[in-house]
């Protein structure tokens, strides 16, 4: 049982560490497309309008 309830805390681990990496990456491309802009741990995400930044 013991063994059974550390592999799903691994589990658990894995997923959060998962979406901590794809969110950065999102993070990344909207930084290098040039529709966010951000500092010290917080992102403004810029409104398109038609596909331009505004």
């Amino acid at each position: 049982m013991r063994d059974a309830l550390r592999l799903m805390e691994a589990h658990d681990r894995l997923q959060l560490a998962q979406m901590q990496a794809l969110r950065l990456s999102a993070l990344q491309d909207a930084l290098r497309e040039g529709i966010a802009s951000g500092s010290a741990g917080e992102l403004d995400i810029k409104k398109r309008s038609n596909g331009v930044v505004v």
